[in-house]
């Protein structure tokens, strides 16, 4: 798709190198070592799953459903139902195949502890779907192989960080990091910034055409109906010319006299604790002040695309509540001498609980004093369609227990309320809700929160 292109610089709001501010790098001579390691699977050692076949039945009129029956579910052995659907020596036999095609090799797995992890699976089924049916353990024989593969899996990984974190190591970030996103102009010149492309005309015109089209189907337009409907669409487009879109923001960016409106041309966030100023928003944030303005691409006629990819809602709260927050209390006898850094962290290229788990926290966030320092890893986009079990263990369990110099946390923000957490985790609520685990509430107590736990395990002053 034809595409215009501009770049938008960053500036950056500190120094970077003098800051000394340090960040968990990935060890590959650990990594090469963890290869040649041998991990037993233990069944004692992993939770036995309890498997839900308590379904509700219904009765049909032939047009709907107009009755539930409600069975109360009972516990039973999941090898009591399989019978010789699947024994120990098949789960065994399972585990030797799986193993082989993910390349999981390492992972030693026995028949004896197959088979007692097999035992102390449970299954939930209504009194009145005993005996099973055939359906059914053929539908608890593939669950179960399921999350018999995610056990194995998670033993490996569980292993995998246990031995990469023996001996955890820092580096100190410098502006050459990938999280400072650079952009190659036409010259092959590097520099800092984003890149926004914008459609050329034509295919704005061509794509509102379209919707016309569609909304207009089955009336009687002409040809020459269609040529003048066209010929306006193309008036009202008009050129678009992305140079002269960023033009304002490019010189406010030079003069120093950018100034946090976050309207149109381009929504920018600016605040003093961010490590690179502008940050750009894709969607409109949420606050709990009226005066306060973050509206964005609501107004313009082209859409953007943005690379690194602007910030979300979610990022977008974290780093507004920040700001304010920060406001709020720096100037109190508990926080002199404190800063607090912020540095959005890049998927991928940013800074990851060791590359092959996949985990790149939405930001970093170091709370700084004279030389000691605390560093949080910070996800706002919350809980979407799953319980993480295992990051919140990671973060909960594992990074606490690091032996960096430099303390480090990590949190995951949710604006879920309770009841729709029950929807991820059955019997969720805040009072025994991981740690790790936030509300992202309006007024932004949880800013003060992770700045608060962040204090506590910063060396104490002298």
């Amino acid at each position: 798709m034809p595409v215009q292109s501009e770049i938008v610089p960053i500036r950056f709001t500190q120094d970077v190198d003098a800051l000394n501010l340090q960040i968990p790098v990935h060890d590959m001579a650990m990594e090469a070592a963890f290869s040649c390691e041998a991990v037993p699977f233990v069944a004692r050692e992993n939770l036995p799953p309890m498997i839900d076949l308590s379904s509700q039945l219904s009765m049909q009129d032939g047009v709907g459903e107009v009755q539930s029956l409600q069975v109360a579910p009972q516990t039973h052995p999941a090898a009591a139902l399989l019978g010789s659907m699947l024994d120990a020596e098949q789960l065994f036999q399972h585990a030797q195949t799986f193993l082989r095609q993910q390349d999981m090799q390492q992972l030693w797995v026995t028949p004896f502890e197959a088979g007692s992890w097999l035992r102390a699976t449970r299954v939930q089924i209504g009194a009145g779907r005993l005996p099973a049916s055939r359906e059914d353990r053929a539908r608890l024989r593939q669950e179960l192989l399921n999350h018999w593969e995610a056990a194995m899996a998670r033993s490996l990984r569980r292993a995998r960080l246990a031995f990469l974190t023996r001996q955890p190591q820092l580096a100190a970030l410098t502006v050459t990091h990938a999280n400072f996103p650079m952009q190659a102009t036409p010259n092959g010149r590097l520099q800092p910034g984003y890149r926004v492309e914008a459609m050329l005309a034509q295919d704005v015109v061509k794509s509102a055409v379209e919707a016309l089209s569609r909304g207009l189907r089955g009336a009687q337009v002409s040809h020459e109906g269609w040529d003048r409907i066209v010929s306006v669409v193309r008036e009202e487009a008009g050129e678009i010319d992305l140079k002269n879109t960023l033009a304002r923001v490019l010189q406010a960016l030079d003069d120093g006299s950018d100034v946090d409106t976050l309207g149109p041309p381009l929504p920018r966030l600016h605040i003093p604790q961010h490590l690179y100023r502008p940050l750009l928003l894709a969607s409109t944030a949420q606050v709990s002040q009226v005066g306060d303005q973050l509206s964005l691409l609501d107004d313009q006629p082209v859409a953007l695309r943005i690379s690194p990819p602007p910030l979300n809602d979610g990022e977008a709260r974290l780093v507004w509540d920040l700001h304010r927050v920060w406001e709020r209390i720096s100037r109190l006898p508990d926080w002199a001498e404190v800063d607090v850094v912020l540095l959005r962290n890049l998927a991928g290229v940013g800074v990851g609980l060791f590359a092959a788990e996949g985990f790149y926290p939405d930001f970093l966030l170091w709370l700084k004093r004279g030389k000691d320092q605390a560093l949080a890893f910070v996800e706002p986009k919350g809980l979407r369609h799953q319980w993480p079990a295992d990051k919140f263990e990671l973060l909960d369990t594992v990074v606490p227990t690091w032996a960096f110099s430099v303390p480090v946390r990590g949190f995951v923000l949710t604006t879920n309320t309770e009841k729709e957490l029950q929807a991820h985790q059955t019997g969720f609520s805040w009072s025994t809700a991981p740690a790790c685990l936030l509300a992202q509430d309006l007024d932004g107590d949880y800013v003060e929160s992770i700045l608060r736990h962040l204090r506590t395990v910063m060396p104490a002053m002298p």
